[in-house]
């Protein structure tokens, strides 16, 4: 997640000044063999918002690795 200002487009789009504040969040979830299954972009205003993601359960329990961010795995015990 990275915080930038609203251009024109993004702006128009969220219905907030130009310049404002937005979140912009990128999302990549890999399946088998570390193949993409899922990404997205996608940019909420800086006054508040809220998110609520749901994975199919097969996709979480055969692939619980891969859905750990690359920096995370070091961690892990």
């Amino acid at each position: 997640m990275t915080i930038e200002l609203a251009d024109l487009v993004v702006a128009e789009h969220l219905g907030c000044k130009l310049g404002s504040p937005v979140a912009k969040i990128a999302r990549q979830t890999y399946g088998a063999q570390r193949r993409l299954s899922y990404t997205g972009i996608a940019w909420y205003r800086g006054d508040g918002f809220e998110m609520d993601i749901t994975f199919p359960r097969a996709l979480v329990q055969d692939n619980e690795p891969a859905l750990i961010a690359p920096a995370m795995r070091a961690k892990q015990p």
